[in-house]
């Protein structure tokens, strides 16, 4: 499966769950915690989540690697699972990237939430 349907289906089961817009809160909170400002909405589509988290993961990973690295540590993505990646081309560090932002993302509002 690729990366833009992986990541258009953990929103997609976001907003199956109920936990759409809590997920868009969190990612606002995260990166606001993260020195970062977000583009999402509450009215924002999956597919502009999508566009919008793929091309500031891509920027920060161009342009400001220590703030995309912060970003990790804010959100707590695992660093040995970063590590483990293997080597690839910054759009496809940035697409499976966006990926582990989200769904450890989602785990958090559903913990909050209930499933």
């Amino acid at each position: 499966m690729s990366s833009n349907l992986v990541i258009q289906s953990i929103l997609q089961e976001a907003k199956d769950q109920g936990h759409f817009n809590e997920l868009i809160k969190q990612l606002h909170k995260d990166f606001f915690r993260a020195g970062l400002e977000s583009d999402l909405d509450l009215g924002t589509t999956i597919n502009s989540v999508s566009r919008n988290i793929l091309a500031t993961i891509y920027a920060l990973i161009i342009s400001d690697f220590e703030r995309y690295l912060n970003l990790l540590y804010v959100i707590d993505i695992d660093e040995n699972v970063v590590k483990a990646m293997p080597v690839q081309r910054v759009d496809e560090l940035a697409h499976n990237i966006s990926v582990l932002i989200l769904q450890r993302e989602l785990k958090k509002v559903t913990l909050k939430n209930g499933p």
